[in-house]
């Protein structure tokens, strides 16, 4: 723990490579537990915040504003679906890329926005196969409920194998449920998931409470979307630690 937690880092410091290459050291050596993930991810997304807040708004907000005018399609329910279609495959971009800030960040690393935007832009066809097909095997499986949440944990690893370990396709699925069978289960993944959303939430509602009242619903309900984002790159960054520890250490599949 003491590794995780590195010395406070003061407004005019940059982060310490030494600090974030000990907790690399700790993914490759052993599996860690959900409090040193939780500090480590912390550490990371604090002292990269700027840059991840960075491409995540770059990315949101132009993402969000497609989907209120998708919204306002309702006559037009084939170009509302492309439009929302193409902000989902465009939000892709801000996820990969802090991926590879997370990733860098591990070896000690300072990623700039340019970079990891440059890196995301590079899997972004990858990521986008990954993910239709990830949606076409769990989609028809959530009408099942359960089997919907077991398939949909198992690929909780997807993205960050094909950014992270050039898999493609269904291979990239296939390693994270590889993964996950083999070091945490989808139960505890899924619950981990909920967990997450639910403070996500809560945290979101609550910042964006005030400035909801003051600019109406509709502005004040793209200021909570576009927050959220924000808010939900921290488990972005967590599920990429937790995947390069499962990774280095490759447990057999159950």
């Amino acid at each position: 723990m003491d590794e995780l937690r590195g010395s406070a880092p003061t407004p005019a410091a940059a982060p310490s490579p030494a600090a974030m290459s000990d907790i690399g050291s700790l993914l490759r050596t052993r599996q860690l537990t959900l409090g040193e993930f939780l500090s480590g991810a912390w550490q990371i997304f604090s002292e990269r915040f700027a840059t991840i807040a960075a491409v995540t708004l770059s990315v949101a907000i132009p993402v969000h504003a497609v989907m209120m005018l998708a919204g306002g399609q309702q006559a037009n329910r084939i170009l509302s679906a492309m439009l929302i279609a193409a902000a989902g495959a465009a939000g892709l971009l801000s996820t990969l890329a802090v991926i590879l800030i997370a990733d860098r960040a591990v070896a000690g690393e300072l990623l700039s926005w340019g970079d990891a935007f440059a890196g995301a832009i590079e899997r972004w066809t990858s990521a986008l196969l990954v993910s239709v097909i990830g949606i076409v095997i769990v989609v028809p499986l959530m009408l099942l409920i359960i089997p919907g949440i077991i398939w949909a944990s198992y690929y909780v690893f997807a993205l960050q194998a094909a950014a992270l370990r050039d898999k493609t396709g269904k291979e990239a699925l296939d390693r994270s449920k590889r993964l996950v069978r083999g070091s945490w289960g989808w139960g505890r993944v899924f619950l981990l998931l909920l967990l997450l959303g639910l403070m996500g939430q809560a945290i979101t509602y609550g910042v964006a409470w005030v400035p909801g009242i003051l600019v109406g619903p509709v502005i004040g309900g793209a200021i909570r979307e576009v927050l959220g984002s924000v808010v939900g790159s921290f488990s972005t960054v967590l599920f990429t630690l937790i995947f390069l520890n499962c990774d280095a250490r490759d447990l057999p599949a159950s």
